[in-house]
């Protein structure tokens, strides 16, 4: 029994040291291609942050008037502009009103 351990030991080192000497030649004679793991690689621009936008007043919305706005479609085009007719019988409720021009809620 004693002799069958000290067999394997043996054998054991002996693959220890075989894969020392491969990882010695692997090291020495196969040069590593970095270049596929390169940041600027378009692979990986998907993983880059965007930067910040730049914050503005004219980045703001402006407030309008919708009874300007009705005024002025009129004078382009020479008709009324007509509410907005809802389909499949949604509509949108009496007391919502737009934030930008408080228009109706017919003209939403």
């Amino acid at each position: 029994m004693n002799s069958i351990i000290s067999l394997l030991v043996m054998y054991n080192q002996l693959l220890l040291s075989q894969i020392h000497q491969l990882i010695i030649f692997i090291a020495k004679n196969i040069p590593l291609n970095h270049s596929k793991y390169d940041v600027k690689n378009p692979k990986y621009k998907k993983l880059t942050v965007d930067k910040l936008p730049l914050i503005s007043k004219s980045n703001f919305i402006q407030k309008y008037c919708y009874k300007k706005l009705l005024k002025a479609f009129k004078t382009k085009h020479g008709k009324d502009l007509s509410p907005i007719k809802s389909r499949g019988g949604k509509t949108v409720p009496s007391n919502v009103s737009c934030p930008h021009c408080k228009a109706p809620h017919i003209y939403i």
